[in-house]
């Protein structure tokens, strides 16, 4: 084993068998300024990564004393390792090897040619410095803003992706990610119809393990929408789809999420499951949508009340009093005597506004930039965000006490 420059910043572990491309392989780093660790030998090689945690590891995958395969499963399966960058970097690139390493967890494979160091030094510089802004983030991870009703029709999904705009247009600094977990199937992705929509949904992403969740993961998974300001993950393709869904997913999910953007905003639907439950438990704000007929606000009292019993206070959901039709409805007075607490906005009956809004597949901040339910949704979404920080400062300062 060899050690270099002890001051870098950043330590790499190179494991090559052959000594001369091993050497060359050290200087390349050092003259990056990578710390560099190196060694032959497969099995050394994950003792210097258990030992001395290098930020990530290049290895040939034609190792004399062990197969890449269980090579890069021993990392991924080690606490210590699971989330570190491994690139293959191979003198035999067959493409049986390539699918192989990378199914096993290897984050990029490289013919081993003298025109690919370049890309080698990009890929690791990319990655370490998506991890890092991971890493600067952990003490202040992303806030998390689940909507919810206690009935359907309410307009929920709505609300959630025009208010999800909102935000991103009056503060172009804060990074938004929407996920749609109203199962069976989702409501979101017709309404924005991206442009560019990956194949890639909530199934895919739950079955994702969590040290793939980077920045750049998202980044190339997500679609974006265009002219709304944020990255959506949809909902299940079809009900089968739903039911693969798992909590442990779900939670690994939400963590990446909030480890790569400053909001994360989930459609629940009026969902109370073992899969949503957690998350409004950990949640910095819940919206909470209802309409003012009668059964509407009976069937919300009932979800404040159990929320209650679930140890969510009242001061972390944020009511919203939605019109979807002229119906006139309980006065809000009333409606807040059921409730047993204020009701803290009330969107007017959008009516034709929001069907002209979505048949452009725009967010209505744009359509009617100055018309009273934008300015309504801008504050709507600049109460939601300061209440959600406002928590999260909270939680922090009773974990630092």
């Amino acid at each position: 084993m060899e050690e270099a420059h002890k001051k870098s910043k950043w330590r790499v572990l190179v494991v090559e068998p052959h000594e001369n491309t091993r050497h060359t392989l050290e200087a390349v780093f050092r003259k990056a300024g990578y710390q560099v660790f190196s060694t032959g030998l497969g099995k050394e090689g994950l003792i210097i990564a258990w030992r001395d945690r290098p930020h990530a590891v290049v290895f040939e995958p034609h190792l004399p004393d062990i197969s890449p395969l269980d090579f890069v499963k021993r990392l991924r399966t080690d606490r210590r390792t699971e989330h570190i960058p491994i690139l293959a970097f191979a003198a035999r690139p067959r493409a049986d090897l390539m699918t192989a390493c990378l199914e096993s967890g290897c984050n990029r494979f490289l013919p081993k040619r003298k025109e690919n160091l370049k890309a080698l030094l990009n890929f690791l510089a990319q990655e370490l410095a998506a991890r890092n802004q991971q890493r600067d983030r952990r003490g202040r991870k992303g806030l998390l803003v689940p909507f919810l009703s206690s009935k359907g029709g309410v307009g929920t999904s709505s609300l959630c992706l025009h208010i999800a705009a909102a935000l991103t247009f009056k503060r172009a600094e804060v990074s938004l990610a929407v996920v749609d977990l109203a199962l069976p199937l989702g409501d979101l992705l017709p309404i924005i119809a991206p442009k560019r929509v990956r194949p890639f949904t909530l199934l895919e992403a739950t079955q994702t393990p969590l040290h793939k969740m980077t920045p750049s993961f998202f980044k190339e998974n997500l679609s974006f929408a265009d002219g709304w300001g944020f990255d959506l993950l949809p909902g299940p393709r079809t009900p089968d789809d739903a039911q693969e869904i798992t909590p442990p997913g779900v939670n690994n999910l939400i963590q990446g999420l909030r480890q790569t953007y400053d909001v994360v905003f989930v459609d629940l639907g009026r969902s109370l499951s073992r899969i949503s439950l957690p998350l409004l438990r950990r949640a910095h704000q819940i919206v909470l949508v209802l309409s003012p007929d009668v059964v509407t606000v009976d069937k919300t009292t009932l979800v404040l009340q159990y929320l209650e019993k679930q140890g969510i206070q009242r001061h972390r959901v944020y009511t919203i009093l939605n019109r979807p039709s002229e119906l006139k409805g309980l006065p809000r007075p009333e409606i807040e005597a059921r409730l047993g607490l204020p009701v803290n906005s009330a969107q007017v009956y959008l009516g034709e506004h929001l069907s002209l809004a979505h048949n452009e597949h725009r967010p209505l901040v744009s359509k009617y930039p100055d018309d009273a339910s934008s300015l309504g949704l801008y504050q709507m979404a600049s109460e939601i965000y300061q209440h959600a920080l406002e928590t999260q400062s909270l939680g922090l300062q009773a974990a630092q006490a």
